[in-house]
């Protein structure tokens, strides 16, 4: 249709995901990491996990895109756990095993002891995600159903940029309900920081 066509690429990021608009976005963003590639300032020049799903370039850091079923072996998850590998279904945010509440589902109770593998599920070993955290007490009266758009405010989710930017056309529209989500970089974290700890605003697309 004419949006589809329209100059620029405001509304690139719906579930319609308009073709040339989308394309025109991700130029943009290919143009500034071949800049950050010939200056020397890619953060991580550019290596990312095996297991990482759509990081931000930008990012220095990559725990916020790993998959919360991601397996880790380690001190904490030492060889005789090699098993819970096949439990990963349970700590992930697919299949409805994993409660919001930070409890395992009854399927999979027996899994428990597994959590010391999974420390990016809220049902395993690692700290929450505060990101989502809706705070009632700073949120203004009637807007209760924020509630209900904490996904757009997770560092996980992949709707909340490392910018402090929402991505989506969807989670945008929740962008009035910033005010409830005072531990998110999608909400007023960075408004209680001094201003040089927030990112530049640079789009980017997923």
């Amino acid at each position: 249709d004419n949006h589809d066509i329209s100059p620029g690429y405001d509304g690139y990021n719906t579930a319609h995901s308009p073709f040339v608009k989308t394309l025109m976005a991700r130029k943009e963003q290919v143009v500034a990491q071949m800049k950050a590639i010939k200056a020397g300032t890619l953060p991580r020049s550019g290596r990312y996990g095996a297991e990482e799903v759509c990081p931000d370039w930008r990012d220095s850091e990559g725990t916020d895109y790993l998959p919360s079923d991601a397996f880790v072996p380690g001190e904490t998850c030492p060889a005789a756990f090699a098993y819970c590998e096949e439990v990963a279904p349970c700590f992930g945010d697919a299949f409805g095993l994993c409660l919001a509440s930070g409890e395992l589902a009854p399927a999979c109770k027996e899994a428990q002891s597994c959590a010391v593998c999974f420390p990016y599920s809220r049902c395993g070993s690692g700290p929450p995600d505060t990101s989502t955290s809706f705070n009632a007490a700073v949120c203004p009266e009637g807007f209760g159903q924020c509630s209900t758009a904490s996904h757009c405010f997770s560092h996980r989710s992949g709707q909340c940029a490392f910018d402090g930017g929402l991505l989506t056309e969807e989670c945008k529209l929740a962008g009035v309900c910033k005010v409830c989500y005072p531990r998110s970089r999608c909400g007023t974290i960075f408004s209680l920081e001094d201003d040089s700890s927030r990112p530049s605003p640079v789009p980017s697309p997923q």
